[in-house]
């Protein structure tokens, strides 16, 4: 820095001019750049607004994640929900089997003669598949195997709902139509049992209606 008045150099923090006496102008202190955190501690509006946004984030990513988990139930092929049934079954999981069937809720209603008092189609449902899962899950192990599949004399046809029900009453739905899938159960590509799969197509996409597994004959 130098004198206002000569341009003589000055020492740092004079007050006068060592060559004319010029008094030297105090300078203002030099202020810190303030850190994105400092700015933010010192503004409340900000911190208020950034907690905001987080929690918006927050919610939207559980919807997100809500609309994914619905979406699992809903297939664009009756080969999709079939996929889904054999990858429940491998995996052991009977609620997720009911919650794919939610579609046969209806059709076990039509049919309160079949329940104990006090059971729902969804409790005659759940008891159903629990007992299905176990069944699959006892041949899996007795192969000492983890992945069921279809033999290559699986097929699929599409079908109306009087050809599915011997009563000739179709389940209290819309459906265009249904697919049954029936063919070999195999673990490991080894015929365990046989396996025929139910599912309905309602407003273009495709629902499990039931599954049923019986012994090799």
């Amino acid at each position: 820095m130098n004198c206002r008045n000569c341009g003589a150099p000055l020492d740092e923090g004079a007050f006068f001019c060592r060559k004319c006496g010029t008094s030297v102008p105090k300078q203002p202190a030099v202020q810190p750049k303030k850190t994105l955190l400092s700015r933010l501690k010192s503004n409340k509006a900000a911190l208020i607004l950034l907690a905001a946004g987080a929690v918006v984030l927050l919610l939207a990513l559980v919807l997100i994640l809500s609309v994914v988990s619905c979406s699992r139930n809903r297939f664009r092929t009756p080969e999709a929900v079939t996929e889904a049934v054999l990858t429940a079954l491998s995996n052991g999981d009977s609620d997720r089997l009911c919650k794919l069937s939610r579609t046969s809720e209806p059709f076990l209603g039509q049919h309160p003669e079949a329940f104990a008092a006090g059971d729902t189609p969804h409790a005659v449902m759940q008891g159903y598949y629990r007992a299905l899962g176990e069944s699959v899950r006892i041949r899996l192990l007795e192969r000492g195997g983890n992945r069921l599949g279809l033999g290559e004399q699986a097929e699929t046809r599409f079908v109306s709902g009087s050809e599915i029900f011997e009563s000739n009453r179709s389940l209290d739905i819309d459906a265009t139509q249904y697919a049954v899938t029936s063919g070999p159960l195999t673990v490991d590509g080894e015929t365990v049992a046989s396996i025929q799969i139910i599912a309905a197509e309602l407003d273009g996409e495709w629902k499990l209606i039931v599954v049923y597994i019986s012994d090799v004959n």
